[in-house]
């Protein structure tokens, strides 16, 4: 959802250069976010606190016709050079539905954790699906070439293809190595 973003709080210049930064900000949906430490370290590198809290449904614009509704926390920091390798801290889901109206998909009770840390994400995600359940779990490289040791679960998931199969799935599925080609 669109709308407007506040923020308050202070930035002061260190004599050093070093920028001090302690700022809230409140944002669409009950966008919630703080930064505090400090940046222009020598070098270019930062050393900040980042926490607040985001509406998944900040997603819907971009995913049209699909739909997703929960809340994303975040506890972060970001110390070093910035990129991938400086950010560590977890993304908690909660209260997750995702919707696929062109198939008739619905992902209810999404939850979990992404863990970030030395360049790579850690998850831990399930779901309820028709009565059954499904769950990504294992790591992540955050660059190229996204380097993955994931296992997706399906446990008592209903498939109907109408006129030809009703059934029930169940089963993992592995993806191992760089996601990307090249």
């Amino acid at each position: 959802p669109a709308g407007p973003l506040s923020a308050s709080g202070r930035v002061r210049q260190g004599a050093d250069g070093t920028l001090d930064l302690d700022v809230t900000a409140e944002g669409p949906g009950g966008t919630t976010g703080r930064i505090d430490g400090r940046a222009l370290l020598p070098g270019g590198a930062v050393d900040l606190a980042i926490a607040g809290t985001a509406p998944l449904a900040l997603a819907n614009p971009y995913i049209t016709p699909r739909s997703v509704t929960g809340t994303a926390q975040f506890d972060l920091t970001l110390s070093g050079q910035p990129g991938p390798d400086a950010l560590r801290g977890r993304v908690t889901l909660s209260g997750g539905r995702f919707s696929e109206p062109s198939v008739g998909l619905a992902v209810e009770d999404i939850a979990g954790a992404i863990d970030l840390t030395g360049g790579a994400a850690r998850l831990d995600l399930r779901a309820a699906v028709n009565g059954g359940a499904i769950s990504l779990s294992g790591p992540v490289g955050l660059s190229a070439p996204y380097s993955a040791d994931l296992t997706a679960a399906l446990t008592n998931v209903p498939f109907e293809q109408p006129g030809l199969v009703t059934t029930r799935l169940n089963g993992q599925i592995a993806v191992r190595g760089g996601l990307t080609g090249g």
